[in-house]
């Protein structure tokens, strides 16, 4: 039932590039699937308009066990709610299960692994995550890397640096633009520019 991961070292050296997952999908009101799929996986492209359940399972080589310190794994997004499984142990958790109160997909996750949950037989090292999906909302599947926890941790903070900076941007261009909006309808009271200042604030 595990599929293989494919790894790719395009982005960090040391680092696994997560491709693909055996997934068992459950979306409401239609049977569920298993089957394997690509990541990044969109929830709403494949089922649009519905919610539903996933669990993912990935296979990662024994050979990918990091050396020199803590391994953990980089989510750049699931959601909307999950529970995430190491070798048959859980090690994190965003949101409840079933509950649309957490939304997980508005932001990348990472999450750290203990070395004395890694297999050193040889065997791989499985890893499931369980995630439950309001429409229209994002859920879905998108890319993980495992690797150091040091490798890791610099590119976690710079996509929350990059997310958090361009959420001021955007917040800052919307308000010079209602402000400009606004200025004109002060000007010429046309009931265009007052509608789009209102929206823009």
């Amino acid at each position: 039932l595990f599929g293989p991961a494919q790894a790719a070292t395009g982005r960090i050296p040391d680092a696994m590039d997560v491709r693909s997952a055996e997934a068992t999908l459950e979306p409401d009101g239609l049977p569920p699937q298993v089957r394997q799929v690509q990541l990044p996986f969109r929830w709403d492209h494949e089922f649009p308009g519905r919610g539903g359940k996933a669990s993912y399972r990935i296979d990662l080589p024994a050979a990918a066990v990091p050396a020199g310190g803590p391994s953990a794994l980089l989510l750049s997004g699931a959601g909307n709610q999950m529970a995430i499984s190491f070798n048959g142990a859980l090690v994190a958790g965003f949101g409840t299960l079933d509950d649309p109160g957490y939304d997980a997909a508005k932001g990348n996750q990472l999450v750290p692994v203990a070395a004395a949950l890694h297999r050193r037989d040889g065997q791989s090292q499985q890893l499931l995550i369980q995630a439950t999906m309001q429409r229209q909302r994002g859920g879905g599947l998108a890319s993980i890397l495992y690797g150091n926890e040091a490798s890791l941790a610099p590119l976690y903070r710079a996509q929350q640096s990059w997310r958090n900076t361009s959420a001021i941007v955007y917040a800052v261009s919307l308000l010079l633009m209602g402000g400009l909006a606004g200025g004109l309808w002060l000007r010429q009271r046309d009931a265009l520019y007052g509608c789009f200042a209102l929206a823009a604030l």
